[in-house]
């Protein structure tokens, strides 16, 4: 299922060749209360600090982290 969010870039960490950012986010996804955002890239494209307009693809929900896979992303200007 397809998720579209309005958030801003507060974190990111690199394993391996994969790179975990994490979003800001306050809401509900699924009936669960999600507090951020972990989106999984394999390339650094993120500034952190800059609002984004993303679609995700939801994989899980984990510790009221909804955990994606980026569809596509816009800079928020």
């Amino acid at each position: 299922m397809r998720f579209l969010a309005i958030s801003r870039c507060f974190k990111k960490n690199q394993m391996n060749q994969e790179y975990i950012t994490t979003f800001h986010f306050r809401g509900y996804y699924c009936g669960s209360c999600i507090k951020s955002i972990k989106v999984l890239t394999q390339k650094n494209i993120f500034v952190l600090g800059m609002d984004y307009i993303l679609t995700l693809d939801s994989v899980k929900i984990e510790n009221k982290n909804l955990w994606c896979t980026l569809f596509k992303y816009q800079k928020l200007f």
